[in-house]
């Protein structure tokens, strides 16, 4: 049972006790003003609670929707392109270790730490949802280093970098639905960051090196 049905139940079972008590008090010619000025507190209490929930569930819950769909939009559309991008100039880097390339592989190391660092704030803001600590040592850590590494002409660390995000890659595709349920969105959004999560020492392994 849902909040709601709690609440109207009780907004029915006060409606209720308060009619089925005035016809107690008019049977036996009683009426108490004060017996009855609860009462009406009690009901109207109650009701004020119903029509909450359900104007929340009218507005607040698909604002709430339309929050998650952004989410969900950044993460599996828009950095999901994005960290393909960047792995594509990685490995073109690699192959011929040009200046050229290795540039482009900043700019785009550049480019999605800016996405990320935008939708680390929102997600960061949204309830259900845990990053599970894969904001510091994928968003804010991970593509820094790789852009360092493509400045430095380091391809040893490209190399371990190259194969993390084909990794990742997989991560995206093997969690993504396209559902359009928001209830599933959220579970997919946090399956991500879970699973995610699990690749934080060899991650940390590349920064680090």
């Amino acid at each position: 049972m849902n909040a709601k049905t709690a609440y109207l139940g009780l907004f029915l079972l006060a409606v209720v006790w308060l009619i089925s008590d005035l016809i107690y008090d008019g049977l036996k010619k009683k009426h108490s003003v004060k017996r009855i000025k609860v009462l009406l507190c009690v009901v109207m209490v109650v009701g004020v609670v119903v029509v909450a929930d359900t104007i929340y569930n009218a507005v607040a819950a698909p604002i709430g929707g339309y929050r998650y769909d952004e989410a969900y939009e950044n993460l599996f559309v828009e950095e999901r392109k994005m960290a393909s991008d960047l792995h594509d100039a990685v490995e073109l880097a690699i192959q011929e270790p040009d200046d050229s390339r290795l540039l482009d592989v900043a700019e785009a190391a550049e480019d999605i730490q800016e996405l990320c660092t935008e939708s680390v704030s929102f997600v960061s803001k949204l309830p259900n949802i845990e990053m599970l600590g894969t904001e510091t040592f994928y968003y804010e850590t991970f593509f820094p280093c790789i852009g360092e590494a493509a400045r430095d002409g380091d391809l040893e660390k490209l190399k371990g970098a190259e194969a993390e995000l084909g990794n990742i890659l997989n991560l995206y595709e093997e969690v993504y639905t396209d559902t359009k349920k928001t209830a599933d969105k959220v579970d997919e959004i946090q399956q991500f960051y879970t699973k995610l999560s699990e690749y934080r020492e060899e991650l940390e392994d590349i920064i680090k090196n």
